[in-house]
């Protein structure tokens, strides 16, 4: 009788096809706008005043010009920045406050993470927009593995509304699942917002607990 996959293996296999799915969606700026539009119209974003947003790098969901809209009203925004594989929090007011970090992704200037002023604590977080290479509808989400943003989010108040976001590709019908995976509340794509966390007195089981 064969072995059982392990979690490892299966979300090696996931994170492959959901790069390569992400990678060749087209239209990506159009659906971006899209999905983006669907979160300014949530209720729950309306009533936020401090946004954690993350700066798109790569194929994820184009972030960077509704970051720059969302600058000029009166929320506070707010974007990570890694330091020794964890993530921390600044306040940015203009996009300027950006420059190429590691990688060449955006991130704060190191002007800005060096004020005390700016730091934010994850507990003052209303909304936050968390990018994933792939989702399932009960808000599993798999990233690229170094687990930033699940060190994170256990961080944020229990009515910080954690919303995934995604291009229909990514989502997964099931998802692999670790004890320290973080689910989502919601995920929105650019067809639909998917409500995940609908009874958290039966949370899900992960996948290492059959092993």
């Amino acid at each position: 009788m064969p072995e059982p996959e392990s979690t490892d293996s299966l979300k090696r296999a996931f994170r492959k096809q959901l790069r390569q799915s992400r990678r060749e969606q087209t239209q990506k700026d159009q659906l971006s706008r899209k999905i983006l539009s669907r979160i300014f119209n949530l209720e729950q974003y309306g009533q936020a005043e401090t946004v954690l947003y993350y700066v798109h790098a790569r194929d994820e969901v184009r972030t960077l010009s509704s970051l720059e809209a969302d600058l000029a009203g009166p929320k506070q925004i707010v974007v990570p920045y890694c330091v020794q594989g964890e993530l921390r929090l600044v306040q940015i007011k203009n996009r300027n406050e950006l420059s190429p970090g590691a990688y060449g992704i955006l991130e704060p200037t190191n002007t800005v993470q060096e004020r005390p002023d700016r730091s934010i604590k994850p507990e003052k977080i209303d909304f936050a927009l968390i990018p994933g290479l792939g989702f399932d509808p009960q808000g599993t989400r798999i990233g690229h593995g170094k687990g930033y943003y699940d060190k994170l989010i256990p961080y944020l108040r229990k009515d910080c509304l954690r919303c995934g976001i995604a291009y229909d590709c990514q989502i997964i019908e099931t998802l692999p699942i670790d004890k320290h995976d973080q689910p989502m509340d919601i995920v929105v794509t650019q067809t639909r917002v998917i409500h995940c966390r609908i009874n958290d007195q039966q949370p899900r089981k992960s996948n290492s607990d059959k092993f």
